[in-house]
Parts: C-alpha cells; structure tokens; sequence
C-alpha cells in the first residue's frame, strides 16, 4: 500500500510550497500540495517572451528586511539587482502625468502636510498591533470592520493626499482599498517596518528585484517536491 499523505497544504504559493519543502523534505513528513490554478507561485507571476526575456506580472519586489524570501531565493540559486533609482519620477494620478525630483508632485503645504499626517498616523495605529496576534490590538474590532477605502475617505483632508495613499496602498497589496480590512493593513504595515519602508526604494520594500523573475522561486520549489505537487484546475 502507498504510504498515506499525513498533510495536505492548501495552495501553491510561495508560503505552501516552504512549507511543504520544511515538512516533506527536511522533516520526511509525507506531503501533498493541492493548488487550483494551472502553475504555482500564487501572486507572483512572471510571464517569459523571446521578445521581452520575462516581466513579472504580480509581486516582484524584495528588500531590506524581507529575509525569509532573501533567504529562499539565495538557497534556490536566485539573485537579485538593485532597480534603476536615478532621474525624475513619473507619475500618472488622477488622470494626470507628472514629473518631478523629491518626493511630492505638488507644492500644496496643505496636501504635503496632509500625506505626511497620513504616513504618521497609519504608523501610529500599526505600533498598537501585536504581530503574531493582531486580534488581540485594542481596536482590533473596529479596525477589522472598517475597509482601508473608508478610514481614508473619513481622515484624509486633501484629494491629493487620499490619492497618493491608494496610490501607495495598490502598490504594496495589489489590490482595492475598499477590498481589505483595515486591521489587516495596519498588520501589514507594521509587518513590512512601516509606511515608508513599504512604499519607498532605496534600503526599502522596492529595493531590488530577482533575476529571471519572482516566479521562479515557486518553479524551483516545486521542482524540489516532484509529485508532491499536484494541480487540481479543470
């Protein structure tokens, strides 16, 4: 009789795939890894062309702090470079292109006050959260059925502030801010070091980018699991 699977993780991202590297391969736990689409990596997604080489299509970026991943990707044989960080910024908000040095594309003291209050605030709130149990934070109850869009639409002043921290928030989650909750955000933030260590480049969560593509890690994870890995789309 085959031996039986003794733990079944549920996705084949980059998280369920380490963690069915740990169990099966460096525990000798028998494991199987159920993944729904048709390739692992969940919210890293690198697409490879003759034409362009690869271009990630979901998360790509790595940086101080992130070690787990830096970790990973250096025992998988994947490196990193530092992105392109000289010149003007570019920036498409509201409709609108902007280029500028620094980091304000207005010269509003209101609305740079305004973002900065924001940045502040978010940090604030996030020091409340304990990280291995962000339910148990004063106002975890509050927090969790407030949605990110609404806590900025009721404390952000300027239209331009507000639009830069969605700006900010898409960024970082790759997702809608009227779509989380903001406990998890605020989790998040707090996670990651704080707002600016999140959104900014230079010795921050923008920092550098893999070789070949994020995906790659989840490729090579799954290489090492072999069967263990089993993609159940129809």
């Amino acid at each position: 009789m085959e031996k039986p699977v003794e733990v079944i993780v549920i996705g084949g991202g980059i998280s369920g795939l380490c963690a069915a590297k740990l169990l099966a391969l460096e525990h000798g736990v028998n494991v199987t890894v159920l993944e729904a689409r048709n390739r692992v990596g969940g919210r890293t997604n690198t697409l490879e062309d003759p034409k362009f080489k690869y271009a990630d299509l979901g998360g790509a970026y790595v940086g101080p702090t992130q070690n787990r991943i830096l970790r990973v990707a250096k025992e998988l044989g994947v490196q990193t470079y530092k992105v392109y960080n000289e010149g003007s910024i570019v920036e498409f908000l509201d409709g609108k292109r902007r280029v500028f040095s620094g980091d304000m594309s207005t010269w509003n003291p209101v609305a740079i006050l305004d973002y900065y209050n924001m940045i502040r605030t978010l940090d604030k709130m996030g020091a409340e959260i304990p990280l291995d149990e962000p339910w148990k934070a004063p106002k975890a109850s509050q927090w969790d059925s407030m949605t990110v869009k609404e806590f900025l639409d009721k404390r952000c002043w300027t239209n331009y502030a507000k639009k830069r921290m969605v700006q900010v928030y898409n960024d970082a989650m790759a997702a809608e801010p009227e779509d989380m909750s903001l406990l998890y955000y605020l989790w998040y933030l707090k996670s990651g070091d704080g707002v600016l260590r999140v959104a900014a480049i230079e010795d921050a969560g923008q920092e550098r980018k893999f070789n070949g593509g994020s995906q790659q890690i989840s490729n090579r994870l799954k290489d090492k699991l072999g069967d263990r890995v089993n993609n159940v789309s129809m």
